[in-house]
């Protein structure tokens, strides 16, 4: 957090880091269905190793660790225990980082 002050004015600059590597690019994938209630599925371009990484943010860099399945180059997450909000995925697998937002109803 960098923290810039002058008279009447307060800047603050927050970077939240995701746990996954840093990328200089990210392919965005879809979650469906979005919005969503109970799961949540992402579909790769590519097969899905057994050392794929994922993280789920909400807006304020809260991070939370879901049961998931994987299944056809599909990774599905059960999003039960999140309350409602916008989510940011985030997906690292053989080289390839991918992204996606949701929103649990």
């Amino acid at each position: 957090v960098n923290v810039s002050v002058s008279p009447g004015n307060i800047a603050l600059d927050v970077r939240i880091g995701t746990g996954i590597s840093e990328a200089e690019e990210f392919i965005s994938v879809q979650a469906y269905p979005n919005p969503t209630s109970d799961i949540i599925s992402v579909e790769l371009t590519n097969n899905i190793s057994a050392n794929f990484k994922y993280n789920v943010l909400d807006a304020s860099g809260r991070g939370f660790s879901l049961d998931y399945a994987v299944e056809n180059n599909r990774i599905i997450l059960n999003t039960q225990k999140l309350s409602s909000a916008v989510y940011f995925l985030f997906i690292e697998d053989n080289n390839q980082n991918y992204k996606s937002v949701f929103v649990k109803q």
